[in-house]
């Protein structure tokens, strides 16, 4: 997708898109590394978006392992089929219905979240609603992962996980933090 289209999905629904331009691979490479891509046997993206950081999940996910893909935009969903292959399912929907995503492809949890959410431009009952079900769908020894380009969340990530763990890149635009939880 070319920035001048995204910049125009940004313009009609600024809560679903969150940023003016697509992620960096600067970004995409930094929460990347944030993955055990050893012991994931699950990794959910939410928010894919342009898929920047699919394909870079992609590049590196396991033969054995799956990645699922949760994208509610429809032009960034259409895009995003074409990344579909075995052990890559991409998926038309919401965040908040997120087990019933993982469920209905065949598995339990997830041992990775890693999400591109606008959490910043929602409503406190809608963060409150994505971050239960993100909580229901990560395993007991899972990982959540995600940027965002303040440090609004941090407060709320910290009370939720055992452990959280800031990154910061310049490379992107806007530049972005990612937070590394652990439950």
């Amino acid at each position: 997708m070319k920035s001048v289209d995204f910049f125009m999905q940004f313009i009609k629904n600024k809560r679903e898109i969150g940023a003016i331009a697509p992620s960096s691979n600067f970004l995409a490479r930094k929460i990347t590394g944030c993955v055990d891509f050893d012991r994931a046997k699950l990794i959910v993206e939410l928010g894919a978006g342009t898929g920047i950081i699919t394909r870079h999940l992609a590049e590196s996910l396991r033969p054995e392992s799956n990645l699922i893909v949760v994208e509610p935009n429809d032009e960034f969903h259409r895009d995003l089929i074409k990344l579909k292959r075995r052990n890559i399912k991409i998926i038309k929907g919401y965040a908040e219905d997120l087990s019933k995503h993982i469920e209905d492809k065949g598995f339990c949890k997830a041992d990775y979240i890693v999400s591109g959410l606008p959490l910043a431009a929602w409503s406190e009952v809608q963060r409150k609603d994505v971050m239960e079900s993100i909580m229901r769908g990560l395993s007991d020894k899972g990982g959540f992962v995600q940027f965002q380009y303040s440090l609004q969340s941090y407060r709320k990530f910290k009370e939720l996980f055992s452990d959280v763990q800031i990154k910061f890149t310049l490379m992107n635009l806007p530049p972005a933090f990612v937070y590394s939880c652990s439950i």
